[in-house]
Order: C-alpha cells, then sequence, then structure tokens
C-alpha cells in the first residue's frame, strides 16, 4: 500500500491525494499477478542476469506499451539488498539486457549509505515498478515542508530533474525493481545535482 508521511504529521494513503501533494513526482499501480510476486520472491540476491531478464519478462505489456508512448526506451533490473547484519550496508547490482553476467554488486558501508541522504536532482526522467521490497523517496516539498513517499510491490514511482529528493533503503527484504529511463545509462550512474544546503528533517529520514 502506498503511503505519505509529511513533516507536519500527516500522513495519507489514496493515491490520488498523495499525487496531488507530491507533484510533480507520481506513483501509482501496475499489475502484478501472485505468480510473479512468488518466481521474483524465489530469487537468490544479488539478482543473476538470468533471474533479472525472467523480471523484465515478467512485466506487464500494458506498461511497456505505456512507458514506451511516454518516451522511455531504456530499462533495467535494479536490486538492492540489505546486510543480513542489518547494520546499515547494502548491495546494489543494476542488470540490463547488455549487462554481463558476471558483474558484481557493488557494496556500500553504511557511510556511503548515509551520504545518498543528501537531497539532490538526477539528470534523466525516471520511472520504477516495484516487484519486492520498497522504493522510498524523501522529497522536498513547497515552502519547508517534507515527505517521504513509500512504494511497494505492484507500485510504480516516477521522477524528474526537477524533483528534489533523497533515496531511503528499507531493511529485511530485498528490493527488486524494473526502472525506465529516456535516456542511456551507459557509462555509470546518471549525475546528480547535490544540494547541502538543503537540510533534511530528522523525520523524514525513515
Amino acid at each position: 500500500m502506498a503511503l505519505l508521511r509529511l513533516s507536519n504529521g500527516r500522513v495519507y494513503i489514496n493515491i490520488n491525494e498523495i499525487n496531488d501533494i507530491v507533484a510533480p513526482l507520481k506513483i501509482g499501480t501496475f499489475n502484478l499477478p501472485e505468480s510473479a510476486r512468488t518466481t521474483v520472491a524465489s530469487f537468490s540476491h544479488p539478482l543473476s542476469k538470468p533471474d533479472a531478464m525472467t523480471v523484465l519478462k515478467l512485466l506487464d505489456p500494458k506498461v511497456v506499451d505505456m512507458v514506451t508512448k511516454e518516451g522511455f526506451s531504456h530499462r533495467r533490473v535494479g536490486n538492492v539488498v540489505p546486510s543480513p547484519k542489518q547494520d546499515g550496508s547494502f548491495a546494489f547490482v543494476t542488470r540490463d539486457e547488455n549487462s554481463s553476467g558476471d558483474t558484481p554488486p557493488i557494496a556500500r558501508s553504511p557511510k556511503e549509505v548515509a551520504d545518498y541522504l543528501i537531497p539532490h536532482h538526477v539528470q534523466v526522467n525516471d520511472w520504477h515498478f516495484v516487484y519486492s521490497g520498497g522504493i522510498i523517496k524523501g522529497v522536498q516539498l513547497k515552502g519547508d515542508l517534507q515527505g517521504v513517499v513509500y512504494c511497494g510491490a505492484g507500485e510504480w514511482i516516477r521522477l524528474n530533474p526537477t524533483i528534489l529528493n533523497w533515496p531511503i533503503f528499507p531493511y529485511g527484504q530485498a528490493t527488486v525493481a524494473v526502472s525506465y529511463f529516456d535516456r542511456p545509462f551507459a557509462g555509470g550512474p546518471f549525475k546528480m545535482d547535490l544540494h547541502q544546503e538543503v537540510q533534511v528533517k530528522p523525520g523524514m529520514t525513515y
């Protein structure tokens, strides 16, 4: 169930209301059958290349049509794996049709993960479809209002370069998502425009 927490203490669960508040960030739902959820839940983590390609095959054709019409033609499978120690470290891996099957995951220490909390703009339009785990985004809203948006399996979140945001990574379960972009991602991560002058409120970091 999608959820929005605001720094003023309010909580919203209706997707339409959430979208009105956090625009231009947008969330929604997509068809994710129970059989697909079960298949993804059976995978080991970090995801292998074959398992990641299976995730792509499970994507609803209506989703593919929708994102293609919107100009999103580059996609990959993202996998964020929390350490079993629950010490704040995570492993990150991305797989796409052209990636090497033996590409190792990228390990991030608790300090490196905490650095992701610096508010930033990512210089790309991106659209993420969650299969397991969750995508959690903090977002700067009007004035000094901030919010945290939670999207789980069967939900999507769409962002653009004007949205000042910060990711929060969930513990316990690995996150698997199909991410679409409006331009190629070869050559490493997309450029981030960091805004260290923007202070994230304490309640907006989880």
